[in-house]
């Protein structure tokens, strides 16, 4: 995790809270930090209720509800996904997907 790119993504997005990249590189840099996966997971729910169609927040979520062995929601996240990467014609994140679910299950 690096503090000095989380005050630089926070800044950009009191300009714009709308940015939905840097919103999501934000959640990144938490996630990078195993103590910080749960401000990572309220970034990237914040992602999916303002741009539910950006479609690369549903792994990383995902995962990040796995590795918090909160199961039921990942399972969840990952089926929006897998429709979301059906709908959008995007294979390679269906199959990411699709992996980290069997994973799960």
């Amino acid at each position: 995790m690096n503090p000095a790119r989380i005050q630089q993504l926070k800044e950009i997005l009191v300009d714009d809270p709308a940015d939905s990249f840097c919103r999501y590189a934000l959640a990144l840099e938490y996630a990078s930090d195993p103590s910080s996966r749960k401000q990572a997971i309220e970034e990237l729910e914040l992602l999916k209720k303002n741009d539910p169609n950006y479609l690369a927040l549903y792994y990383q979520l995902g995962l990040l509800y796995y590795q918090e062995q909160q199961m039921n929601e990942a399972k969840e996240v990952l089926m929006e996904g897998l429709s979301l990467a059906k709908q959008q014609g995007n294979a390679h994140t269906y199959s990411e997907l699709e992996f980290l679910l069997d994973d799960i299950e």
